[in-house]
C-alpha cells in the first residue's frame, strides 16, 4: 500500500482565525502549521497572511521535504519564508503548494498562568 506519489490532501488550504499572542509565562505563546508531505517529491508552499485593515502580505516558497511532517512557527518570519506577522493583531492564512499536502493549524496560549492548546486541520480548498 503506502501513499500515493503524488501525495494526499490538497493544494490550497485556508486557516481563517489566527492570532498571535504576546507574551506568556514559562513557553512563550505562539501559534504554527503543521505540515505534511505524504507524496514522493519536496513539496514548495507560500503562506499568504490577511487583515481586516491592510493588504495581504505574502513569504517566499518554502519547501516540505518528500515523506516528511515539518512544523512552521508563525511568530518565526524565517520558518514562514520571510513573512512577518504581527503579535495581537486578527489575520487569517491561505497556504498554497505545489504538490498536495494536509495543513493543521495550532495555538498555545500561556498568557493565564497555565496552558491553553487548540489545534485544527485548515479548510480544504483544491
Amino acid at each position: 500500500m503506502g501513499a500515493p506519489s503524488d501525495g494526499e490532501g490538497a493544494n490550497v488550504w485556508i486557516i481563517p482565525d489566527g492570532y498571535l499572542p504576546r507574551g506568556g509565562q514559562g513557553i512563550e505563546s505562539h501559534e504554527a502549521i503543521c505540515v505534511l508531505n505524504t507524496g514522493a517529491a519536496p513539496a514548495r508552499l507560500v503562506v499568504t497572511a490577511y487583515y481586516a485593515d491592510r493588504p495581504p502580505e505574502s513569504g517566499g516558497p518554502v519547501t516540505v521535504p518528500a515523506q516528511r511532517d515539518v512544523h512552521l512557527r508563525l511568530d518565526v518570519p524565517d520558518d514562514i519564508g520571510g513573512l512577518a506577522i504581527p503579535q495581537e493583531v486578527p489575520y487569517g492564512l491561505r497556504v498554497e503548494s505545489d504538490r498536495p499536502l494536509v495543513v493543521q493549524h495550532s495555538r498555545m496560549d500561556t498568557r493565564l498562568g497555565g496552558m491553553a492548546l487548540f489545534t485544527t486541520l485548515g479548510y480544504r480548498v483544491s
